[in-house]
């Protein structure tokens, strides 16, 4: 896989920096190793404009998701929506990843049953982005995988192979919802034992994914869920293991770090994207929960 240094990583220039040309190019399976990943960057916070899906062949890797934090192995998955922000935290030298970057609205072309779909929730922005899959998913999603860029660089001259493309990357999902029929309870979020509880802390996650750049006070989140404060904060304690308060200013974090790697947002303008009042309340913010100020962060990663 060829390289490109952003934060903010977009399909369409993944596709375009690559020596050979796609039958499709609304899907893109790469592999990628620990030198990849630090030259993009990605052991920074970074998202893309894409729906991804990543297992890990070998090595091991800590990594972020937004909120979430997992060390994850050989036969782990990771899943991210466009508006979630990954972050490598560490690497190990041998790390070894494969995985599929599609469109979102090349979902519309894997064709599923509802049922297999309800399986399918762990994809969810809501749900928790990593799981360990058995021996045997593992194995057929790797050879999926690998049969898949074959077909999309070498399929130009086959017949149905466009058809064929999409018929493998619904298998993909359907081996993955498999294996979250077979074991629900260990994909979730950290399980409550009231779905009801686990309902509420799903909803108070998306809501936040929504509105953080214009919402950070708890009160709204849970006026929006019709709650009070004292229950939406015991219930996202009791499912995420952190406040509510935590969640909103991590994802605010987050999203400034991304932003302040585009040298051609100051740091004003970044302040009004994330709808701070004023610089010194943003920078006082961004010191508290990162240790640096902007300017500092923003020298750090230049370098």
């Amino acid at each position: 896989m060829k390289t490109a240094t952003l934060s903010t990583l977009t399909l369409e220039e993944i596709v375009a920096v690559q020596a050979e040309k796609q039958l499709d190019d609304d899907i893109f399976v790469f592999e990628i190793m620990h030198n990849e990943i630090v030259e993009l960057r990605m052991n920074y916070p970074c998202k893309g404009n894409f729906v991804t899906t990543m297992l890990v062949m070998a090595g091991t890797a800590q990594v972020k998701v937004d909120f979430e934090t997992a060390t994850l192995e050989a036969g782990s998955l990771i899943s991210t929506f466009p508006n979630n922000i990954i972050e490598f935290q560490t690497l190990s030298l041998d790390c070894h990843i494969i995985g599929i970057l599609q469109s979102v609205e090349s979902m519309a072309k894997v064709e599923m049953r509802m049922d297999a779909e309800d399986s399918l929730v762990f994809l969810s922005d809501s749900y928790s982005k990593f799981m360990q899959l058995d021996e045997e998913i593992f194995a057929a999603a790797i050879h999926i995988l690998k049969r898949l860029a074959k077909i999309n660089v070498n399929g130009m001259d086959k017949y149905y192979s466009t058809e064929i493309i999409w018929k493998y990357v619904t298998l993909f999902f359907y081996e993955l919802a498999t294996f979250a029929k077979r074991s629900y309870k260990q994909y979730k979020t950290p399980v409550s034992n009231s779905p009801r509880k686990e309902d509420l802390a799903i909803r108070f996650v998306g809501i936040v994914a929504k509105d953080f750049r214009i919402q950070r006070e708890v009160n709204y989140y849970a006026d929006q869920l019709h709650v009070s404060r004292k229950h939406l904060t015991r219930i996202i304690k009791t499912v995420y293991g952190l406040t509510p308060k935590q969640i909103i200013d991590g994802k605010v974090i987050a999203e400034a770090k991304v932003l302040l790697q585009k040298n051609e947002l100051n740091i004003k303008e970044i302040m009004r994207e994330l709808s701070f009042e004023d610089q010194p309340t943003f920078s006082k913010f961004f010191k508290k929960n990162t240790g640096f100020s902007p300017l500092i962060y923003r020298r750090h990663i230049d370098n």
